[in-house]
């Protein structure tokens, strides 16, 4: 790495120009407001599954799932209930956060 790109990616960071992308993973160890870990893709299916009443291996993917309820009044309501509560709010663990605010 150059001098000059450092200097360049140094000055994006600190102008507030710069995005840190992380993995899928980071947020394994967050919960939900109410102290569970966020779900997985397969433990969100499962919830949705229990959700609205299809037998585990049932139904096909999680978007499969959505598609669904996001197609019947009476689950939509209960869709986006439950991924507001699970998904919107989360919790960062003290490590999250320390990353985040480096």
């Amino acid at each position: 790495m150059n001098d000059q790109f450092l200097d360049e990616a140094i000055s994006r960071i600190a102008s507030g120009g710069a995005i840190c992308l992380t993995g899928a993973g980071f947020s394994m160890e967050a919960s939900d407001p109410e102290g569970s870990l966020l779900p997985s893709t397969f433990k969100l299916e499962s919830e949705l599954r229990e959700l609205i009443g299809v037998p585990e291996g049932e139904g096909g993917s999680l978007t499969d799932l959505a598609d669904y309820c996001g197609s019947r009044p009476d689950l939509a309501p209960k869709l986006r209930l439950h991924l507001v509560k699970r998904l919107t709010s989360s919790v960062p663990t003290k490590d999250q956060r320390t990353f985040l605010a480096a």
